[in-house]
């Protein structure tokens, strides 16, 4: 039987993961030219990723290679032989697919690196204190009529989303630029500083965003309530004011998707809270296309992996008896499963955006 721990993960030049599930496998991929030796591999991922070279198994091949071309760039320029045309491209410099395939096949690396342990467990309990802070705050008011309830619940979920991002995020940058598995002591780098600094942005951006959606909302029944004579009364006013803020509030929802990009932009350019929202608006005024595109299909794949935990909560609470006497336990359970149900959206969309951002921000802008 073939030896488990034969199998290594190589992580190609423009991100992708693959396994091979032999030794003798990658040296014949890396003779082939379909793996680069400027590639990374690792046995599994509890390991540091390493070079080709500094692999005992391959070293030989990727000093060989290397070898090759240097002596080949030095050497007049002619035509390729049918020897050279054979012999793979090591300087990284792949080549990316353009369009909705490359958006997707970004969002999928983004995937792969959002299955861990650590980053699920964060998510879940994100989720879980969350619904119980909704929770607790329907059961102590009333499902929230009071004005102060609404505000110390956002500020409470503001919070939340501030530091699990703050987490995620720093934990997803770090393994991405050192290609090893994230320490403990360097996803908690800086946390405090930066949820302060998310915490501030989604007050500012989020807030002024929920307040509009809210004003838009109140604004026919504030017309309604005034007297007005003419032939313009308070009904054709307000149905004018009903058609405009329904318009307006359809164009202010997709902006709370375009703050997701706060929280890496937070991290990763180590920057405050007005000079993250400045870049912000910047980021979004150049890509706001793309940025759409790539957030809708982040949020598909996000609902995909979501919909198979999700249904049968809610299948649970539609066929469970309703008694009156346990209404308030039944519901409150259901509340904390659907909190640990959205656990691989709220994981994905945090790991997802920060592939979007540095695509955006270093690799389309370098290109440009």
């Amino acid at each position: 039987m073939r030896d488990p721990s034969d199998a290594w993960l190589v992580r190609l030049p423009d991100g992708r993961v693959v396994r091979a599930k032999t030794t003798g496998s990658v040296r014949h991929h890396i003779e082939t030219g379909r793996i680069p030796v400027d590639s990374w591999v690792r046995h599994s991922p509890e390991e540091d990723w390493t070079t080709l070279e500094w692999t005992a198994e391959f070293s030989d091949l990727a000093s060989r290679f290397r070898k090759r071309v240097v002596s080949h760039e030095e050497s007049e320029p002619g035509p390729p032989t049918a020897k050279e045309k054979t012999t793979p491209r090591v300087n990284g410099n792949e080549l990316r697919t353009v369009g909705v395939r490359g958006l997707v096949e970004e969002l999928l690396t983004a995937l792969d690196s959002t299955l861990s342990r650590g980053r699920l467990l964060l998510a879940a309990s994100a989720g879980i204190l969350g619904a119980g802070t909704l929770l607790a705050l329907q059961l102590a008011n009333g499902w929230l009529e009071s004005w102060i309830a609404w505000i110390v619940a956002g500020m409470i979920l503001f919070t939340m989303a501030a530091i699990s991002t703050a987490l995620l995020t720093q934990m997803t940058f770090v393994e991405l630029s050192s290609l090893r598995p994230v320490r403990p002591a360097e996803a908690l780098t800086g946390l405090g500083v930066n949820s302060v600094r998310l915490l501030i942005c989604y007050a500012l951006v989020v807030g002024a965003v929920l307040l509009g959606i809210a004003g838009l909302q109140a604004l026919p029944g504030w017309i309604l309530g005034f007297e007005i004579e003419g032939p313009a009364g308070p009904e054709l006013l307000a149905s004018v004011a009903t058609v405009l803020s329904l318009i307006l509030e359809v164009l202010l929802w997709p902006i709370l998707s375009l703050a997701l990009l706060l929280g890496p932009i937070v991290i990763v350019e180590e920057c405050g809270s007005l000079r993250a929202i400045l870049q912000w608006c910047a980021l979004v005024r150049r890509h706001l296309g793309r940025i759409l595109l790539y957030e809708a299909l982040a949020a598909a794949l996000g609902a995909i992996m979501t919909i198979p935990f999700l249904i049968p909560v809610l299948l649970a609470g539609w066929i469970t008896p309703a008694i009156d006497s346990l209404s308030a336990v039944t519901w409150s359970t259901l509340c904390l499963l659907i909190g640990v149900a959205l656990t691989p959206l709220i994981a994905y969309l945090a790991v997802a955006n920060v592939f979007i951002y540095l695509n955006l921000r270093y690799e389309l802008s370098s290109q440009r």
